[in-house]
């Protein structure tokens, strides 16, 4: 049976990035197929359900990006021969793209779901059956701050009064171990107590909260208000948060601590599961910021006092990326795959020559880098 197999050179990306890859063809009988056929789509969409039927109304928006539907890589006046061809590819990623991103709810008066995808499609030209589809995963980038420096530490100070006229401080010192989280992973928060008052220190409370907002058209006529606001409309916009606005997914009090670790050191690597708390093993959806979805995390660390006195200290999270792209990474790759001719082309996503024994190649089958 014919064959055709598509691969990128990694699974993950960023937006600006190359996707370099190749497709796969291996004829064993008689086709009409005479090319090859590449196809790039990017869908931003969310679905809100306010309300039961037959009153039910719903919110929709949807963008495209990287919308190319038919992207001749390679095509012939002679149809294919029995045999194994390659035929590699680079597609640019635009930059303002918005990340992979996954998430669904149902409330006692709403559902939604809301997703951003990515997908790479080969077919063989004249033989469209032959064909096959791989997902490719963008991560949310780092701003340009962000990636030339270390986390930021935040501090925040409480004054407690101290005798008649004075007061002493009590600190609360935060910050993230990296700016990259991966979900599904642990999340690494260092806390720094300084505590020159006499009050100690009760209990502390780390929360991470999760703020998702949909964004579409405004305008229309008859839009149902939430009690809680959960929907807002300006006159060009409407604004939905599904989640009720902010949602504490973990909420984990830290506790069988010694005191002096409570009052005057703190804790090196507190540890946030990046897990959603109903299902251990469900990744949280990733960071987004899109034309219509988009979610944001913080942590919070909620001090109190033995005075009842409390501070919250807030850490912005700036990135969690997607989960890995795990039909790549457990794609099979057929044998025949390593024995095949290599076909180049004149279309504008074909790869010159001197590229093929480059780094970016030498993680796709049939190639490997050249060393000096």
């Amino acid at each position: 049976m014919n064959q055709i197999v598509l691969r990128s050179h990694k699974g993950e990306y960023l937006p600006g990035e190359d996707i370099y890859g190749a497709v796969y063809l291996n004829i064993v009988s008689t086709t009409t197929g005479c090319g090859i056929r590449l196809k790039f789509q990017g869908c931003e969409h969310f679905l809100y359900r306010l309300g039961n039927p037959p009153a039910e109304e719903k919110f929709e928006a949807k963008k495209h990006y990287l919308d190319y539907p038919d992207i001749d890589l390679y095509k012939s006046q002679d149809l294919f021969m029995l045999g194994s061809y390659i035929f590699p590819f680079r597609i640019r990623l635009l930059t303002e793209i918005p990340a992979s991103f996954e998430a669904s709810g149902v409330g006692s008066d709403c559902s939604w779901t809301a997703q951003v995808t990515y997908s790479l499609s080969a077919e063989v030209i004249e033989a469209s059956n032959l064909n096959t589809t791989q997902t490719v995963v963008v991560n949310h980038p780092l701003g340009r701050t962000e990636r030339s420096s270390t986390p930021q530490a935040v501090t925040n100070r409480l004054d407690i009064p101290y005798l008649l006229f004075f007061k002493k401080s009590f600190f609360v010192t935060a910050k993230l171990q990296k700016h990259v989280q991966q979900t599904g992973e642990g999340m690494k928060v260092r806390i720094i107590i300084t505590n020159q008052t006499n009050k100690n220190v009760s209990n502390i409370t780390v929360r991470l909260v999760r703020e998702i907002t949909f964004v579409a058209k405004g305008g229309l006529s008859g839009t149902k208000m939430c009690k809680d606001n959960s929907i807002q409309e300006t006159q060009d916009r409407i604004f939905i948060c599904p989640e009720k606005g902010p949602f504490t997914v973990q909420e984990i009090p830290v506790d069988s601590c010694a005191a002096d670790i409570l009052n005057s050191s703190g804790l090196d690597n507190f540890i946030i599961q990046l897990q959603e708390p109903d299902h251990p093993h469900a990744p949280l959806p990733s960071s987004v910021s899109g034309n219509h979805i988009q979610c944001r995390y913080v942590v919070e660390i909620l001090v109190k006092l033995e005075n009842n006195s409390s501070l919250v200290t807030t850490v912005p999270v700036p990135c969690i990326w997607h989960q890995k792209n795990k039909q790549w990474a457990d794609q099979p790759i057929p044998g025949w795959a390593y024995n095949t001719e290599v076909k180049l082309s004149e279309s504008p996503f074909s790869v010159p020559e001197n590229v093929l024994s480059g780094e970016v190649f030498a993680g796709i089958p049939r190639f490997q880098a050249l060393t000096s």
